[in-house]
């Protein structure tokens, strides 16, 4: 990992890596919320489907990612909280790599969130949208 790379040209797994490092306890937090949120989504299944408009992915592709985002969630669990290089991986490509970011968009709004770790996170992913 180089650290003296300019902040603008890290990639999303570096940056991964280091809100992992910078961050372990909020991880732990972060894995929690989710994890919650595919819940919600799997239990909403039904009333997703009939309301889809995502002309990107099916309906049915989409639930099938999130039960295989939640499986390796389930079955990795403690590696992802103490390993960033186990963390990095599943949340670095294609749909999940959106459905991280959503999570950490909403995982700011909630109560108790550590104020550095939204200071940060915030130029550190959403860049593009503040400038």
């Amino acid at each position: 990992m180089e650290y003296s790379k300019a902040f603008t040209k890290l990639t999303f797994e570096e940056k991964l890596y280091l809100l992992h490092v910078w961050f372990p306890d909020t991880i732990i937090a972060l894995l929690n919320y989710i994890d919650q949120q595919i819940t919600t989504l799997l239990g909403k299944t039904d009333f997703l489907k009939t309301n889809w408009v995502e002309e990107d992915i099916p309906a049915e592709k989409w639930f099938e990612l999130l039960r295989l985002l939640q499986h390796h969630l389930k079955e990795n669990r403690i590696e992802m909280e103490r390993n960033p290089f186990t963390f990095i991986p599943p949340f670095a490509q294609g749909y999940f790599k959106t459905f991280f970011i959503n999570c950490l968009e909403s995982f700011h709004q909630k109560q108790g969130v550590d104020k550095l770790f939204k200071a940060i996170t915030v130029p550190f992913f959403f860049a593009e949208t503040i400038q």
